[in-house]
């Protein structure tokens, strides 16, 4: 009891620190942080042997934010309907460029 008690200690400290920074950082336009602090998360979960549900489900709540901003710039339907971005592989091209000296 007193190991699951523990468990979900270092689970709720990960879940609300990382709603913290991100909520912070949403409110001031700093969207890498919040990202990062999303990151930082999910990198926590890793140490743990299994992943509750009770992990997954704030970290998704956690990206809701980001889907506001998309109805902000006159979107209408959710994230979830629009075709996942590809790369284009034009723009994946390196390019040197010698200059004299």
């Amino acid at each position: 009891m007193l190991l699951l008690l523990v468990y979900l200690g270092h689970f709720w400290f990960a879940a609300c620190s990382g709603l913290v920074v991100v909520t912070e950082e949403i409110e001031g336009a700093r969207f890498n942080t919040g990202i990062s602090a999303m990151t930082e998360f999910i990198n926590a979960t890793y140490k743990w042997d299994k992943l509750p549900w009770l992990a997954i489900e704030p970290f998704v709540l956690l990206l809701s934010p980001y889907e506001e901003l998309w109805f902000r710039l006159g979107h209408s339907n959710s994230l979830a309907y629009e075709p996942f971005l590809k790369a284009d592989p034009a723009y994946l091209k390196e390019s040197t460029v010698v200059l004299p000296v």
